[in-house]
């Protein structure tokens, strides 16, 4: 990823971010739709071109990144995410 294109998305990320926490009423954020809607507002070129590369991962086959989030809001200064290699250990644990 080039650098610009690095920029926008953090610009887009940051906007959506502040849109889905400061709005009380919205209690669903499709993070994927709403970034992929927050780059087609943009400008540059690159964030067209940032637009399409995102919609398999929001239309296509890919969509789990914007299906309807279990984060809870109070919580949402938080970062979900999840050790692949402890969870690996994990169910070999449960598999003995």
């Amino acid at each position: 990823m080039q650098p610009v294109e690095k920029t926008i998305v953090d610009r887009c990320v940051r906007l959506v971010c502040r849109n889905c926490l400061n709005d009380p009423g919205r209690r669903i954020c499709r993070f994927g739709g709403d970034l992929q809607n927050e780059l087609r507002r943009q400008n540059e070129k690159e964030a067209q071109y940032l637009t399409a590369a995102l919609e398999i991962c929001v239309s296509g086959f890919l969509n789990v990144f914007n299906r309807r989030t279990n984060t809870i809001r109070s919580n949402a200064d938080r970062i979900p995410g999840t050790d692949a290699r402890e969870a690996e250990k994990e169910r070999e644990q449960e598999r003995r």
